[in-house]
């Protein structure tokens, strides 16, 4: 029942074949066609405009080869289109499913509906017209392709978009948990979950250092009974503004608790984590911060160790930071 492309080359060529005195197919070029020679969907590039436009050009071939074999079926006295019609809704069916993976949904809508009505509609009331053609097996094959199948599949596409409303809606409400519990509601920091995640599971490189920073704000306590905790808090969120632009994107800043921040920072080996600390403490103390004014802060700094785990780092941490806050204060030391 499908014939070569040669013969449908032929066919659709040869006006001669047409008995009506006003239509002769010699004008119809079927060999500039070539997706339909191929007999393969249309492959548009990642970009959704230039999808669109693809996708657009594939539908007015299928209608002109449609039409073709349509119209000469309809205009010859002994015309059959069930044993010329080429494969089209074979082609068509994967088509509008490539389309609604790549195209915006109410674009699918659109253009498969219309490529429905154009194309396979005709061939329907066409059969249907022609009984002898409709009861033969390839008649029943265009009919169900054509009729019920594509009908079910444009059925079928406002609920994918409804699902993929859904799907989109589930994704953006799941980043938006992880965001909440992972993430400082006042600073928008990392919150001490993600430090302890971090640091049960690393391990010693020595190819690879790790240094640890801990700070803590000097005499938070009074900015919070001076000038109440709204102060103290516009005090927290711009030091982290701060010192999270002297920050690596892949360095974890971490709100520890209260006043005091955490920095975990690889490939850093002690000289250069005892510089940024250095970096970090001298942003803080140089600039205002009003009504407040100079705010200083004391740090602890540390490098991860052989034989270290989370605790003995943490502790070597606090012990610098304790060292640093009996020392004066606003300075930086190493243990």
């Amino acid at each position: 029942m499908f014939t070569g492309f040669r013969f449908w080359r032929i066919h659709a060529l040869a006006g001669n074949r047409s008995t009506h005195p006003g239509f002769n197919l010699s004008c119809i070029n079927i060999v500039n066609l070539p997706s339909f020679v191929h007999l393969s969907a249309p492959q548009p590039g990642p970009d959704t405009n230039s999808a669109d436009h693809c996708y657009q050009r594939h539908a007015m071939q299928y209608f002109f080869v449609s039409w073709t074999f349509l119209l000469e079926a309809i205009f010859s006295n002994n015309g059959s289109l069930v044993s010329t019609y080429p494969p089209i809704s074979s082609i068509l069916l994967p088509t509008i499913l490539s389309m609604v993976i790549i195209l915006q949904p109410r674009l699918v809508l659109k253009l498969a509906l219309t490529a429905w009505l154009v194309i396979d509609v005709p061939v329907i009331m066409y059969l249907l017209y022609h009984p002898q053609q409709l009861w033969t097996p390839r008649g029943m094959d265009m009919l169900i392709t054509m009729g019920p199948v594509m009908m079910i599949i444009l059925i079928l596409i406002p609920f994918q978009q409804g699902i993929e409303k859904k799907l989109m809606s589930m994704e953006n409400e799941q980043q938006r948990i992880l965001k909440i519990s992972e993430r400082d509601p006042l600073t928008g920091l990392y919150n001490r979950r993600v430090a302890d995640t971090v640091l049960m599971n690393i391990t010693y490189d020595a190819l690879s250092p790790m240094g640890l920073i801990i700070f803590d704000i000097d005499h938070f306590k009074t900015i919070n009974d001076s000038f109440g905790h709204l102060i103290g808090d516009t005090v927290l969120c711009e030091i982290s503004q701060r010192c999270s632009k002297r920050l690596r994107n892949d360095d974890i800043f971490v709100r520890w608790g209260g006043e005091e921040f955490l920095v975990l920072l690889w490939g850093t080996d002690r000289s250069a984590v005892t510089k940024l600390a250095e970096n970090l403490r001298h942003c803080i103390c140089t600039q205002h911060i009003e009504p407040v004014g100079i705010v200083t802060a004391s740090f602890g700094v540390t490098e991860f160790r052989d034989n270290d785990t989370s605790n003995s780092l943490l502790q070597r941490a606090d012990k610098a930071l304790y060292a640093a806050k009996t020392s004066g204060r606003d300075q930086s030391v190493f243990l």
